[in-house]
């Protein structure tokens, strides 16, 4: 099972699995970028928001996930009502006292180690697990194939600390943690690029929303602002509201 969760005293699969899902999905990470980006526009029809690690709360997202230790994260998402995704073996974790599988909303996702990028794109229908490479980044896009998303929109991502650590200015990490990160910048920005070039092929639209972001370099650019007037193009235009005996009443 690829996500459990606990229900009436006992652990049960969540399959929130689609072929395919005909809204587009915004994921949005925790890099500097991020605050050049109108978060307030990010929700709207015909979108999915995506909230890795720690982009709590500058983004209120649809489904968030991370892999880490419970206590990485801001303690108010385990009493938010949106999905939340931990990684499995974190279910008898708690935060302060508070045990998280009783928290509204929290699953737990299988993961399975690959040894590529090809392994994100494997066994989406029968789904055993997700990715797991070391990285909360290559699990969540993961996540977001299986659910069905094919046009995929990354915000927030810099795989770069030189304009600082994260979208909050008053986090501020240690100088082994700042290398620690860099290095881990540098595999996933090979990663995502390698993915890129996989994208394509299988009919999957990937997009950066990232302003001044290196992944620019391999990805169109695309603000959250053209976005939005392409997928409003594309709703139906709004009629007048009825009152409900007007459309149910019976023909004679």
């Amino acid at each position: 099972m690829a996500l459990t969760h606990f229900n009436r005293g006992s652990w049960q699969s969540a399959d929130f699995h689609r072929a395919s899902n005909t809204s587009v999905a915004i994921m949005a990470c925790g890099g500097p970028s991020l605050n050049k980006v109108d978060c307030s526009l990010l929700h709207g029809p015909k979108k999915v928001i995506f909230g890795l690690n720690n982009v709590y709360p500058r983004v209120y997202p649809d489904v968030w996930a991370g892999m880490d230790d419970p206590h990485c994260y801001d303690r108010d998402i385990f009493f938010e009502p949106f999905i939340k995704i931990l990684r499995a073996g974190y279910e008898q974790r708690t935060y302060n006292g508070v045990k998280l599988f009783k928290a509204h909303n929290v699953y737990y996702a299988n993961m399975k180690k690959g040894k590529g990028v090809y392994n994100i794109f494997t066994d989406l229908t029968q789904h055993g697990g997700f990715v797991w490479h070391q990285n909360s980044f290559a699990t969540m896009l993961n996540i977001i194939l299986w659910m069905g998303h094919r046009e995929i929109y990354i915000a927030g991502s810099d795989f770069s600390n030189s304009e600082g650590d994260y979208w909050d200015s008053s986090v501020s990490l240690t100088g082994a943690h700042q290398d620690w990160n860099s290095k881990l910048y540098d595999q996933l920005s090979v990663y995502l690029y390698k993915f890129s070039l996989l994208c394509e092929p299988l009919g999957i639209k990937l997009y950066s929303m990232s302003p001044d972001s290196s992944i620019n370099t391999y990805l169109t650019y695309v603000s959250i602002e053209d976005l939005n007037k392409k997928l409003y193009s594309e709703m139906p235009d709004r009629t007048a509201k009825f009152h409900a005996l007007e459309l149910d009443a019976p023909k004679q």
